[in-house]
């Protein structure tokens, strides 16, 4: 099933609060996009190989990377497994190559 995944969903993606009207999607760009100065965004990276790199916010606003595994669960729907041992279900509502839409839950607070 990986390989029915649009291309541009393999790359680095950060969260654009700013852009959000609804409590539960999330929008992400891409890491190149012109965002407006934050104390730090999380994001993520989806490799097509099952690779995954969540990306929290560290103390002082730094990066805080935990690798972890993804696969498909269904049609729109990935699960991740982070070595920290969190379980993440994303739920793809929208991919463009410029903006993606989804639906996160995890398995604790992150």
């Amino acid at each position: 099933m990986k390989d029915k995944l649009p291309p541009s969903l393999f790359q680095k993606w950060l969260r654009s609060q700013e852009e959000e009207k609804s409590s539960s999607e999330q929008i992400y760009r891409p890491e190149s996009f012109p965002f407006p100065r934050s104390r730090g965004r999380i994001g993520f990276n989806i490799e097509n190989n099952g690779h995954f790199l969540y990306i929290g916010i560290a103390p002082e606003n730094g990066r805080f990377p935990l690798m972890g595994q993804w696969n498909m669960r269904s049609k729109n729907t990935l699960n991740v497994t982070l070595e920290s041992g969190v379980q993440l279900t994303i739920k793809l509502i929208k991919v463009e190559p410029n903006r993606l839409v989804i639906e996160m839950t995890d398995s604790s607070t992150l």
